[in-house]
């Protein structure tokens, strides 16, 4: 299980690199990232090798193949393939990676890492959970801590609350630490249900960070049309006229792409057709939560990018609650099918 999400992850790290876009400081995507001044707000980061020192008077979510974070933030969301925090300042810590190493006694609560090789140097203000194949301890715990790994070494001198890990795990705690208390609870193989659940998580999570890239392009380059998107009334009339709207794209586009390709000249115009419906599907989250965020949170937050950015990881977030999953995806579909094509239709009638 931890192998296959190892895997996952690192596949995801060395997808090709995404290249610079300046977007009001919200987002920072380049292949050689060194980023150090104070950002208000969330902060995101992206690169191949990733250098950050920056001040961040929010949240930060950093990812990358090679990561170096010595930041400060409330909270910091961490993804890569060799990761080293040293002297990172947050208040809770989740990082996901291939080797791990948190150096940082700055950390004022809790700490989740899932990697492969994970190596705590620094002191945790108050919990840590970690699931990884090796694990060394050399720094303190205030809380307790919890391990599920292969392989757990804690070092002399090391200071724990109560240390919890599976039982089948090879353990060597040298003689000096000192530990509250030891618990050991029994590893069930439920390898296939956690394989399955991980690779959900990845495959969402995954798409969620292409489509934010996208958005995020999209609303550089096209504002305007984003804009019309917020000129929109939000009413019951008008969501449910733009569900139908949706719906209808949906149903007559595939039906008239065929009718194009029997035809003897249409097959072109076929391929145009079916390729504006795809981008339609593919697009259609970004415009619904963008619409629904900005309606909510206009007042509250200026900035197109992070309402953006707030909209779709509201959306992807539903997506992973069952039953209301499928209710999110259709309407999502639906509505942002529908606004699209409402503002295009709009945009071609004024402009004649």
């Amino acid at each position: 299980m931890k192998k296959l999400f190892l895997v996952l992850l690192s596949l995801f790290m060395i997808m090709p690199n995404v290249y610079a876009v300046g977007i009001n400081d919200l987002a920072t995507f380049d292949n050689e990232v060194s980023l150090d001044k104070r950002i208000e707000g969330t902060s995101f980061t992206l690169g191949n090798n990733v250098n950050i020192k920056s001040e961040i008077n929010g949240i930060s979510f950093v990812a990358g193949n090679n990561v170096n974070d010595s930041s400060k933030s409330d909270y910091s969301f961490i993804a890569g393939n060799y990761i080293n925090l040293n002297n990172i300042t947050t208040k809770d810590l989740f990082v996901a990676g291939n080797s791990i190493s948190i150096n940082s006694s700055n950390i004022e609560r809790d700490v989740y890492v899932a990697g492969s090789s994970v190596k705590i140097s620094g002191q945790i203000g108050r919990n840590a959970s970690i699931a990884a194949e090796s694990v060394v301890i050399e720094g303190d715990v205030s809380g307790n801590i919890a391990i599920e790994a292969d392989e757990i070494t804690i070092k002399d001198g090391v200071k724990l609350g109560t240390l919890k890990y599976n039982d089948d795990a090879d353990i060597k705690i040298k003689d000096k630490s000192l530990i509250g208390k030891i618990k050991t609870y029994k590893n069930v193989d439920n390898s296939d249900e956690k394989e399955n659940v991980l690779t959900t998580l990845y495959d969402t999570f995954t798409l969620y960070l292409n489509i934010l890239l996208v958005g995020f392009i999209l609303l550089f380059l096209f504002g305007k049309f984003f804009k019309n998107i917020n000129k929109e009334e939000l009413t019951v009339g008008n969501v449910f006229k733009k569900i139908g709207i949706g719906l209808l794209v949906l149903i007559c586009f595939p039906i008239v792409g065929i009718i194009l390709m029997i035809s003897s000249f249409g097959i072109a115009l076929s391929l145009i057709t079916t390729a504006i419906y795809i981008i339609c599907i593919y697009l259609s989250s970004i415009f619904t939560g963008y619409y629904f965020s900005k309606k909510i949170l206009d007042k509250k937050i200026k900035n197109d990018y992070l309402t953006l950015a707030i909209g779709l990881t509201a959306i992807y977030i539903l997506r992973l609650i069952p039953v209301v999953n499928s209710l999110v995806v259709i309407f999502s579909l639906l509505y942002g099918m529908g606004l699209s094509i409402s503002i295009i239709t709009k945009t071609i009638k004024k402009n004649k």
